[in-house]
């Protein structure tokens, strides 16, 4: 086991230029990972060769068989490489869409961590510490990710490095706001020599009635939540459970009344166009169950921005909208079925 961790270790390094390697590395600090794994981009590699080779094998070259060789050869090493970059670029935009989720929930959870971390802070800085004493001992597991990132940051200040130039590392290390805004007004007060401790005080005053007004935002705009989450999973699925039967019924009505049209009447000519043009019910299922999971997914986005102002909180909601749309879908297809066949 640890010689093809090392072998696929080595491997991913050979795919990754070196310049590109801080960058990577810099980036996964962000979703709480410390080193880069080679070893995944190793095996990455081997998936995405044995995923080509099963869909070549067995959607692409039974239709081939008929070509010649060197047509073949050709086609081969061209849907090769098409299908090999299409299927790496799929993986990691699943891979970058994954983290960039991570990042997301780490910076809300340092946001909704911070006054609490600093109200401990400025507790310490009235008790006589220094700032940095007072960052110390302010650390606490019940802290999280802020506790990890800010233990981080005062062992930079421990090795040498300014405590001004480590919260500015840490402030670029997440695209937040209320983060960056806070770290510089600690740093100019620091610079300055003024007063720190009630500085932070008059902030978390600040990002208190933020919270509160967001709090108020959200409670205003539930109407429209929940008037959106009503006509995901209650009328798209009621509406195209309905059409799915109307469908049904004209289809039968047609393919039973064309026959007993007489054939040389204008009216039977229609009818047998009509009759022709053959839309499966089957067929339309699936496109109402491709459609719903669409809108349940653009719902779940603009439900994320009407109540926290961005997308990324809308995947949450994703599996809910989704998994209940369709579920709601199918009950409706078998209800409306029963009361036609009872009817």
């Amino acid at each position: 086991m640890k010689l093809l961790r090392r072998f696929l270790d080595k491997f991913g390094k050979a795919f990754i230029p070196r310049r590109f390697s801080p960058v990577i590395h810099d980036y996964l600090l962000k979703a709480g990972v410390s080193k880069v794994p080679y070893n995944l981009f190793g095996a990455l590699f081997y998936v995405i060769i044995l995923l080509t080779s099963l869909l070549y094998l067995f959607l692409i070259y039974p239709n081939l068989t008929k070509l010649s060789f060197l047509n073949l050869f050709l086609i081969t090493f061209f849907l090769w490489i098409i299908i090999s970059i299409a299927i790496a670029v799929l993986l990691l935009l699943v891979t970058y869409f994954y983290l960039d989720i991570k990042i997301f929930k780490r910076t809300v959870s340092i946001e909704q961590q911070l006054p609490d971390f600093l109200r401990q802070i400025s507790s310490n800085l009235k008790g006589g510490m220094t700032f940095e004493n007072a960052m110390w001992k302010s650390i606490n597991p019940r802290f999280e990710i802020l506790a990890v990132e800010t233990s981080e940051v005062m062992k930079r200040v421990m090795t040498g490095t300014n405590t001004a130039e480590s919260l500015k590392i840490f402030s670029k290390k997440y695209n937040s706001h209320l983060l960056k805004r806070t770290i510089d007004l600690i740093i100019s007060e620091i610079e300055g020599g003024g007063n720190i401790s009630d500085l932070i005080d008059r902030m978390v005053k600040d990002i208190d009635k933020v919270k509160s007004l967001k709090d108020e935002i959200n409670a205003s705009v539930l109407g429209h939540v929940i008037m959106i989450s009503a006509v995901v999973m209650v009328f798209s699925p009621l509406l195209f459970a309905l059409s799915f039967h109307l469908l049904k019924t004209i289809t039968g009505f047609l393919t039973n009344l064309a026959p007993k049209i007489g054939t040389a009447t204008s009216a039977s000519l229609a009818f047998s166009k009509i009759s022709t043009t053959k839309i499966s019910p089957e067929d339309f299922k699936m496109f109402s169950i491709i459609a719903l999971a669409t809108i349940a997914l653009i719902a779940s986005f603009i439900v994320s921005i009407i109540e926290k102002g961005n997308i990324k909180s809308g995947v949450k909601y994703i599996p809910l909208y989704v998994g209940v749309s369709i579920t709601v879908y199918l009950i409706f297809l078998t209800v409306i079925s029963s009361v036609f066949t009872f009817i």
